[in-house]
């Protein structure tokens, strides 16, 4: 492909301005619009909005100007569907399908059918009708999961369990105080498990997305039943996070109150627990709970002939023990979740209408026949897949 890729990037917040700044730097790419949400915001310099020389592009929340602009993709990097957000994405998403855009997004669209036959068509149909493709990825879920698990799985032959273990550091994301209160940090544990907007978000979106994937993959079926139980580790004594290096918030936690968080996800089939993830969040090395310091991923997988366990620790140099490069306040987490996102379009603009799902060359299968015509994940959805109706 010798022309370059006209993207959209669609949020310009902690992921969206790393996208940006990579966008920019890749001679693949073309940036020519950025989307963002505060209108004090518009009209300004992208360049100077992320603190670098101007760029001659200027963000825009007018939504009808990129519905009309000329593009290949857009780079979805907005919030996560929460309450009458989602409603407002999917609105937002469908005419950019429509318009002939590809969509590749971090926030949602992961596994469009886990939400149901209606949503999966109106999706489709926009695929359709503009002739374009929609992915959802990232690095949990995204990546670690359907990718690099089941990746892992080519070295077995029965898969019996897989876990995931993730330890982030959530204290670098450089999201205001406001959201980490909303997800549990910094509240009591009372409201953590009574007023986060995450309650109801995990009951249908991210990793029972993941799971889905992988369970079609590994034992072409969906899972029977998924289950999310949340645990809190509560402040010893106060602590107040300030705002040392990258782009870490300023926030206090009271005695007594939530420091960090571990969210157990579980997958059934035939009432017995076969896929795993857990979500260690915590808000800085120094009152962690737990016995990792940095983003780490683990995957333990319980298979036959051989059985798995692998161990990932992502930092801006693991040579030189930095979590950050010089003038780089984006986090190794963040940067795990833009790079999947940015390598994706290519195949997303290239691809045939519809969806496009994580593709894995070879995994553990019932019938190793099946990779043989296998495209996506997908055709393990139904009998006869999950195609143009």
């Amino acid at each position: 492909m010798s022309e370059r890729i006209k993207v959209i990037v669609w949020g310009l917040g902690a992921i969206g301005g790393g996208a940006v700044t990579e966008l920019l730097r890749r001679p693949e790419f073309e940036l020519v619009g950025v989307v963002g949400y505060n209108p004090a915001k518009n009209g300004r310099d992208v360049g100077e909005l992320l603190g670098r020389d101007p760029i001659g592009l200027k963000l825009t929340t007018d939504k009808e100007s990129v519905f009309a602009m000329e593009a290949d993709c857009v780079l979805w990097c907005g919030n996560l569907p929460l309450g009458a957000i989602a409603d407002a994405m999917d609105a937002d998403v469908i005419r950019l399908l429509e318009s002939g855009k590809n969509v590749v997004s971090i926030a949602s669209y992961h596994f469009p059918p886990a939400h149901g036959e209606e949503f999966r068509k109106r999706l489709e149909d926009a695929c359709w009708k503009g002739g374009s493709s929609l992915h959802g990825t990232g690095e949990n879920p995204g990546f670690w999961m359907e990718r690099l698990a089941l990746t892992l799985t080519g070295l077995c032959a029965e898969v019996d369990t897989i876990t995931l273990d993730e330890y982030s550091d959530c204290g670098t994301s450089g999201t205001q105080k406001e959201i980490y209160n909303a997800i549990g940090f910094g509240v009591s544990e009372q409201q953590a498990r009574t007023s986060s907007p995450l309650a109801e978000f995990w009951k249908t979106f991210y990793y029972i997305e993941s799971m889905n994937i992988a369970s079609l993959s590994l034992w072409g079926r969906r899972l029977d039943r998924f289950e999310h139980k949340p645990f809190y580790h509560l402040a010893e004594k106060e602590f107040i996070l300030e705002r040392t290096k990258g782009d870490r918030i300023d926030m206090h936690v009271p005695k007594g109150y939530v420091k960090a968080m571990t969210h157990h996800f579980h997958g059934y089939l035939d009432d017995e627990i076969r896929l795993t993830i857990r979500c260690n969040w915590f808000l800085t090395p120094a009152f962690t709970p737990f016995d990792r310091e940095d983003s780490t991923w683990e995957i333990e997988i319980e298979a036959k002939p051989i059985s798995i366990k692998s161990t990932m620790r992502a930092l801006a140099s693991i040579k030189d023990n930095t979590e950050f490069r010089p003038g780089d306040k984006t986090s190794p987490t963040w940067w795990a979740t833009i790079i999947p996102a940015i390598q994706a379009i290519p195949m997303v603009c290239a691809a045939e209408p519809g969806f496009v799902f994580p593709t894995i060359f070879t995994n553990a299968v019932p019938d190793l026949r099946t990779l043989a015509t296998r495209t996506s994940v997908i055709d393990y959805a139904t009998p006869v897949g999950l195609g143009r109706n």
